[in-house]
């Protein structure tokens, strides 16, 4: 592997994939920073090892300051699942403004965290692979500004000349993740249904093999300029994720609904066109079911075959993790 040019930040650090991510950058010895919101609490085994800075990606004047001779940026930082069009827009597409006009001040490398569902309407029809194109349709405020994010991203490649790698994350999951402990919270609730037969592929990536995807993409000058899916292969269903959550807090397996049902039951809540977000109490989501509803099938051979990434943590690996976190 090259080097990576350091100093390395993180934008978003303390987020859950940004806390793995630290931690590989920490076996490398490479000078860290995380750049992170006030209230975010910090891991502690870091120590003084990484440098935290408190600060908001909407703040385009903090932006600049901890991007100062920064060799390498990965990207992590967005509005997360909930909020409005509006907050979503504001964070995560011209806050991503702020870190690329930055990063091209410094010549900074950026290694841009996007996300499977810039392919939108596309996850329900096939295979989605790095060389398709963005889908038509959102299907709410998260969608919505992963893709103009997306978009805004290349066109600082194509048109400023942008260092930048984009890496597409599959459904990110491992001991801590919002698959793993919002998802057991409402199983434990008794409110939790697979949709359908639950045999579509969930479409999985372990946070750590992430990490490493990252890392490589980041340190490989071929990667320079490309689009990469990551996710960890074929073959774990939604049914099979969810019943093993389930089997975990000793419940029988989950009860089926029709997505038909599920789908007239989201559409009462919020709308799309109108862009209005769903109802903070709504059972499910458009965004949810877009997921959820479908088989998940991502294409990560590009990324294996150019720059020799392979997942390294298995799903059996990772729930005898999540089993130790839920049942200490």
């Amino acid at each position: 592997m090259n080097k990576l040019k350091g100093p390395v930040l993180v934008t978003g650090g303390t987020g859950f994939i940004g806390t793995h991510l630290i931690d590989k950058l920490l076996e490398l010895e490479l000078e860290v920073v995380s750049f992170s919101l006030p209230s975010e609490p910090v891991p502690e085994h870091w120590g003084d090892r990484v440098k935290v800075v408190r600060g908001d990606i909407c703040d385009a004047s903090a932006v600049n300051a901890v991007m100062q001779g920064v060799g390498t940026v990965f990207h992590l930082a967005a509005a997360l699942t909930g909020g409005d069009y509006d907050s979503h827009w504001r964070i995560t597409v011209e806050g991503s403004r702020h870190v690329f006009e930055a990063a091209l001040k410094e010549g900074t490398k950026v290694i841009h965290c996007s996300s499977i569902t810039v392919y939108g309407e596309q996850i329900a029809q096939g295979v989605c692979h790095d060389g398709l194109q963005q889908g038509q349709q959102y299907h709410g405020p998260y969608s919505r500004a992963k893709m103009a994010q997306e978009k805004l991203a290349l066109e600082y490649r194509d048109n400023k000349g942008l260092p930048l790698v984009v890496i597409r994350p599959a459904n990110v999951y491992g001991v801590g993740s919002s698959w793993v402990n919002m998802m057991a919270e409402v199983i434990a609730a008794d409110m939790m249904f697979i949709i359908g037969d639950g045999e579509g592929d969930g479409g999985f990536v372990h946070a750590s093999n992430l990490s490493d995807a990252f890392i490589l993409a980041a340190s490989k000058p071929e990667a320079l300029g490309e689009i990469f899916t990551v996710a960890d292969g074929f073959g774990i269903t939604w049914k099979q994720y969810f019943n093993n959550l389930a089997a975990l807090q000793g419940k029988a397996p989950l009860p089926h609904i029709p997505l038909d049902a599920a789908l007239h039951e989201a559409q009462q809540h919020e709308d799309l066109e109108s862009l209005v977000a769903p109802d903070p109490e709504a059972a499910i989501t458009l965004e949810g079911l877009s997921m959820v509803g479908h088989s998940n099938r991502y294409d990560s051979s590009k990324i294996k075959k150019m720059l020799g990434w392979a997942p390294q943590v298995s799903y059996e690996t990772a729930f005898a993790q999540i089993k130790e976190s839920l049942t200490n």
